[in-house]
């Protein structure tokens, strides 16, 4: 899939070749929401 062209959330086109750095950065990202979300389904039970 290397090269593939996507659209972002804008709707621009952009390669999906992300470098180490963006992918871990959106990673770091994820992970955070997750953990959050996790505590919102825990103190709602």
């Amino acid at each position: 899939a290397r090269g593939k062209l996507y659209k972002d959330e804008f709707g621009e086109r952009k390669t999906d070749t992300l470098s180490g750095d963006e992918l871990q950065k959106f990673f770091n990202i994820l992970e955070d929401s997750i953990k959050v979300l996790e505590r919102k389904l825990v103190s709602s039970m």
